[in-house]
């Protein structure tokens, strides 16, 4: 008979056993009693069982002592961990009793709910002969079995659910748990109300959920007379895991029962409100440089954003227009976004060309300030139309009130690179600019650009739009670069030894290079001079670094060689060199 007697039938069981002797009766072992029981979740057994046996002393009033040892059990279709019986040999005799108690604890592999256990042990049986030499007569094992008049235990037969009249519980929620309390035997089939004498159910974190009855929250709530219940309950400001432990007490018919069991709910955090843009490290490879960047969105209570939640992302690189604190072929004095779906943006001024802007290529960046920093107009916007050279339509609708005085550029991924007559691209590498967010409400972003954008600034953004609207962050970002190794110069013998290294210089156009960093490296014997400098020296798109050592020792070449980046520096003085 299947169902492990259900998590059950080593509960309050019965036990006999039965054995060969010789010249009388061998003794009859039967199970007492026992405080068996499982665990909530099947995994263990534990308790004891009071083992009796009769006949000590035999027909021939000979003594007899009986040993029970070497207890294993046996659960087909279920793997035993470990078990342990105390004491190990249970000693049955005119002195110990005829009454005995054996512990055991049972542990699975995973649940035991369906399987029939046995309970195996080894019987000898000793005659007293020659005053106090006692002898075995007989040994036996046996199976201790459940026999049919076992008593089920009901706390194992019962089982309670928990679902929720919605699909998720999201921060600042409410919705109603559906309790229902039925047979494990059949699940179809709810227990009859008037045998549920309680139920209670408890919020392990008080600060995402509490029970709402009647309008009151509350950390407990409990009834009675319900197999079925509907509860109300309301989620804060705090999402995570959160857990309610709920315990049922029962009547089987004979007496009352108690099931527990842990309930765990995802409360999900709100709408993305804030965004940051981090940047992380750089790698060169193959030609381009990497820089990798972490995007960082949390709702407006702080918690992390929800696995799976979009966000999407966008760079300008090349620029056509923008504010005065940024310097491009054309700037005003500020730009303004105007509410409606779709959004618009508009600068005040009679020289402006917005009619060279490039629908679906260009992208309007809104840049923070100190008084204008609401993420529900900052970040990028795509262009949509050009209504006039003064004014464009964006692509999303923005609901706030009209502002100006905005800070903004305007371009692509792309600008003129003025060494190499061509162009040069910084792009983002999720094809439709895409990014999931994973865990800890986080994203990896990486930004692509060739060398000559070293030095150069960027304008990137990240935006996010949901049920509660459009939400966006922008990032200025100088490209330093880095990875790029010199050729090494080596210095086989000791004293002064110098070297000249070539880079080249990314200007544009004709914007001087006013600082470089070198990172120099000496390896070896090498040191550097003390009182010597290195020297860099620019020219047109091309430029030098020369530096001096002292090799020390001959048998020990050293080496000297820049490992990093070359980049542009508007703000140091021209005297100041990185290295």
């Amino acid at each position: 008979m299947r169902n492990f007697f259900g998590l059950v039938s080593f509960l309050m069981l019965l036990f006999f056993l039965s054995g060969c002797g010789g010249g009388g009766s061998s003794g009859t072992v039967t199970s007492v009693d026992n405080t068996l029981k499982y665990s909530s979740d099947a995994k263990t057994i534990t308790g004891f069982v009071k083992i009796g046996v009769d006949d000590i002393v035999d027909t021939n009033s000979l003594v007899r002592k009986i040993e029970l040892s070497d207890f294993y059990i046996v659960a087909p279709g279920c793997e035993v961990a470990s078990a342990t019986f105390s004491p190990a040999i249970l000693t049955f005799d005119s002195s110990s009793g005829s009454i005995q108690q054996l512990d055991i604890e049972v542990n699975f592999n995973s649940s035991c709910s369906d399987a029939n256990i046995e309970l195996h042990r080894t019987k000898t049986t000793y005659d007293t002969v020659q005053g106090n030499v006692q002898a075995p007569k007989s040994t036996t094992e046996f199976s201790l079995l459940p026999v049919s008049n076992s008593v089920i235990s009901p706390a194992l037969s019962y089982k309670m659910d928990i679902s929720l009249d919605s699909s998720s519980i999201k921060i600042e929620d409410s919705v109603n748990l559906l309790i229902r309390i039925y047979k494990k035997e059949n699940n179809a089939t709810t227990i009859d109300d008037a045998n549920v004498h309680n139920v209670t159910l408890t919020s392990e974190f008080p600060d995402m959920l509490k029970f709402n009855v009647n309008g009151t929250e509350s950390t407990t709530t409990s009834y009675l007379d319900k197999a079925q219940n509907s509860l109300r309950i309301d989620s804060f400001t705090k999402a995570g895991i959160a857990i309610i432990k709920a315990s049922a007490t029962i009547f089987d018919g004979e007496k009352n029962v108690t099931i527990e069991q842990d309930f765990s709910y995802t409360i999900m955090s709100g709408s993305i409100s804030s965004l940051s843009l981090v940047y992380v490290d750089t790698n060169y490879d193959n030609g381009l440089f990497f820089d990798h960047y972490i995007v960082h969105a949390v709702d407006k209570y702080g918690n992390p954003a929800n696995k799976g939640e979009h966000i999407y992302a966008g760079v300008v690189n090349g620029l056509e227009f923008s504010s005065k604190d940024n310097v491009t072929p054309l700037n005003y004095d500020s730009g303004t976004i105007g509410k409606g779906d779709p959004a618009t943006f508009s600068v005040n001024s009679t020289d402006s060309e917005f009619g060279n802007v490039v629908v679906q290529k260009d992208r309007v960046i809104v840049l923070a300030s100190d008084d204008r920093h609401d993420s529900r107009y900052l970040g990028g916007w795509s262009v949509q139309s050009v209504d006039s050279d003064t004014r464009l339509t964006l692509d999303k609708k923005y609901d706030g009130a009209s502002i100006g005085n905005l800070s903004f550029v305007i371009g692509s991924e792309d600008r003129a690179d003025t060494c190499g007559n061509t162009l040069a691209l910084a792009d983002l590498d999720s094809q439709d600019n895409s990014y999931t967010i994973g865990e800890n409400g986080t994203a990896d972003l990486v930004l692509r650009y060739d060398p000559y954008l070293v030095g150069k600034d960027v304008y990137m953004y990240v935006n996010a739009y949901t049920i509660d609207g459009r939400v966006g962050t922008p990032l200025k970002k100088k490209l330093y670069g880095k990875g790029i190794t010199s050729t090494d110069k080596t210095c086989t013998t000791v004293g002064n030894c110098s070297t000249t290294l070539s880079f080249t210089v990314n200007e544009r156009g004709g914007e001087a290079l006013k600082n470089v960093a070198v990172p120099i490296k000496y390896e070896g014997s090498c040191q550097p001079i003390s009182g010597k400098t290195v020297k860099v020296a620019v020219l047109g798109c091309t430029g030098t670094i020369y530096t001096e050592t002292n090799s020390t020792d001959a048998d020990d070449p050293c080496s000297i060689s820049w490992d990093g980046s070359i980049y542009y520096d508007s703000v140091a003085p021209t005297s100041t060199i990185y290295y």
